[in-house]
């Protein structure tokens, strides 16, 4: 998760700088904020025979992006990464990754409830492929309401002076429904391991001499 939030602090940088030096006079605040309801889940399968082990990894966040006094811009995205191997012929079956910006996500205010619906194309690496993956899944949350609140992260980058801090909440959930691909079901089981989170991220860029 830290990695995460690191990654988010990354982008806050690339654009808040972009908006300093772009649309801004030096010595002049940029205020940027990010905001992501969603989800993620984790499943690992295999079948009856015991040969196909697959592991599915789905991230789900509905972002809102403002660069102030901006207004602020929404979107959905529903990220996967597959990996379904024959273990006894030692082969792949369907491994990659893939995006879906066409994707809805609903977050209860709670966080007790999450659902997922999209339709991701995924590149399959073994034969280069374009495969259609369906996610339809339900997430239930199964711990208590837990808050990491006030993690700085001020870098030091040359003429400018930066202070990010990042807010979470999140509930550690189970993930059920489907993810699926014409040639059959990839998530016959509940996930191994998820989570309802929200995380708010704001980001202060002042230009300094």
């Amino acid at each position: 998760m830290r990695c995460t939030r690191n990654l988010l602090a990354s982008l806050c940088f690339v654009v808040a700088l972009s908006v300093c030096s772009t649309a801004h006079a030096a010595g002049v605040d940029v205020v940027f904020q990010q905001g992501s309801l969603g989800a993620t889940a984790f499943f690992n399968t295999s079948d009856e025979t015991g040969c196909i082990s697959t592991t599915v990894f789905v991230i789900a966040n509905a972002d809102t992006e403002r660069v102030l006094p901006a207004p602020g811009t929404r979107g959905a995205q529903v990220a996967l990464v597959i990996s379904q191997v024959d273990l006894c012929r030692i082969a792949p079956i369907l491994t990659g990754n893939g995006v879906s910006e066409e994707a809805t996500i609903v977050v209860s205010p709670n966080l007790r409830e999450a659902s997922v619906t999209a339709v991701v194309p995924v590149l399959n690496l073994f034969n280069g492929t374009l495969v259609d993956v369906f996610v339809d899944l339900d997430f239930v949350g199964t711990s208590i309401m837990v808050a990491e609140n006030g993690v700085e992260l001020n870098p030091y980058i040359p003429g400018y002076f930066i202070n990010t801090t990042f807010n979470q909440t999140f509930r550690y959930a189970t993930a059920t429904g489907s993810v699926m691909t014409v040639d059959g079901e990839l998530t016959p089981e509940p996930s191994v391991d998820g989570m309802i989170q929200n995380v708010r991220v704001g980001t202060v860029v002042i230009t300094r001499p």
